[in-house]
């Protein structure tokens, strides 16, 4: 089978069974050109590691959304930085993530969780996503910026929409962009607060956060605030819900999941490579540069594909297996690699470790519905399911 003339932008193509996709990328056509969105694609694991760890060639500065240029989206957020501009930003930013702070925010994290399955478990009707993965990061996020309680849901309504630019240019609609509106509305209220009164939040440690006499300026603030919604938001709950999907699939592996607590660290990391929430990122040519015996032209883009490097049998034995007991040797890349691997990374993982432990406690008879596998969300650039109803008979 040949997918030469695939277009990796449709909303489909990494949807509805990518799987034969990215096994003919990797064996196939490991530089991939996609002459549909005239780009470049990498997918097999080394070749993402060796495009993200080597901004010199590959850079991040022109935008990390595959055809959409800043002019059209701008965002000055540390994801489109490189070199010193992009450590001095993350930096900045790192301040509000210290491993003090996040541990900080555990009991509350426990009591959240808690809170949550138990709504879910008094439903007749519960849904893993729409009950527990899709509110908990927006719960935690919210609480370490400092949001009111009740404002919770409409802003994840907003990033549920807003998100969609990320797909490419002709999904940056006016709904997107009027949304993203609501947001920066929002962020600008709380700005308020926060400049006539600091709080023991995330975007008071921002406002006084310094390196050498360089601070983090308004509009920095803006696209780092909207970065971490979306971020943090998406990779927990993505991983928590196919994670537990494919764990359910397989009941030996959630009955010693729960059996063991000593395997909750582990079954994370496959949680997160099997689920792989961001299907790709963008880089742009410095240079005129090849590979895999084709050359690319300065000025050209690429994007990793997370998905299909993170099933590459070169690096992961049976990686189209879900298997809580695996050997990571190398980490998945679900979070990146190099300069921009995920700041969040850390907090997302104690999330996903709280809400197993606390699944295992309080619904350890959790199954899938009965001949309702659940929606998966039509996308190119997040991964995940839109519904997944459960019984916890």
């Amino acid at each position: 089978m040949s997918f030469a003339d695939v277009d990796l932008l449709d909303l489909h193509v990494h949807t509805d069974s990518p799987e034969p996709l990215y096994e003919w990328l990797r064996e196939e056509e490991p530089l991939f050109w996609d002459q549909v969105n005239e780009m470049w694609a990498v997918s097999r694991y080394e070749d993402v590691v060796f495009v993200s760890k080597h901004p010199e060639i590959f850079c991040s500065r022109h935008g990390v959304i595959p055809k959409l240029s800043l002019d059209i989206w701008p965002d000055a957020a540390m994801i489109n930085q490189d070199g010193a501009d992009h450590t001095r930003q993350r930096n900045l930013v790192s301040a509000g993530f210290t491993p003090k702070r996040i541990q900080k925010i555990y009991d509350r994290m426990v009591t959240m969780v808690d809170d949550l399955l138990k709504e879910m478990i008094a439903k007749p009707k519960p849904d893993l996503v729409l009950d527990f993965a899709r509110p908990l990061p927006m719960r935690i996020i919210g609480e370490m910026l400092g949001y009111p309680a009740e404002k919770d849901a409409e802003i994840l309504d907003w990033t549920d929409i807003y998100v969609d630019g990320g797909c490419g240019p002709e999904h940056v609609t006016e709904e997107v962009a009027d949304t993203f509106g609501l947001f920066i509305d929002f962020h600008e209220e709380i700005l308020e607060q926060r400049l006539e009164k600091r709080g023991d939040d995330l975007i008071s440690i921002w406002l006084d956060a310094e390196i050498d006499g360089h601070k983090l300026d308004e509009e920095t603030l803006l696209y780092e605030h909207s970065l971490l919604l979306v971020g943090g938001s998406e990779t927990t709950r993505n991983a928590l819900s196919a994670g537990m999907q494919a764990i359910l699939q397989d009941r030996p592996q959630w009955e010693a999941l729960c059996a063991d607590p000593g395997l909750i660290k582990n079954a994370i990391e496959e949680m997160i490579r099997w689920s792989t929430p961001f299907v790709r990122m963008r880089r742009t040519l410095t240079r005129d540069y090849e590979m895999h015996g084709k050359t690319m032209r300065e000025g050209d883009e690429v994007v990793m594909l997370y998905p299909a490097a993170n099933r590459d049998p070169r690096v992961y034995s049976d990686a189209q297996t879900f298997d809580i007991h695996r050997p990571f040797k190398k980490p998945s890349l679900s979070f990146g690699y190099g300069k921009h691997y995920c700041l969040g990374a850390p907090l997302a993982r104690l999330e996903l470790q709280v809400a197993l432990e606390r699944l295992c406690a309080l619904t350890p008879h959790i199954q899938l519905s009965e001949g309702n596998p659940g929606e998966r969300r039509p996308s190119s650039f997040i991964r995940g399911l839109k519904t997944l109803p459960i019984t916890l008979a």
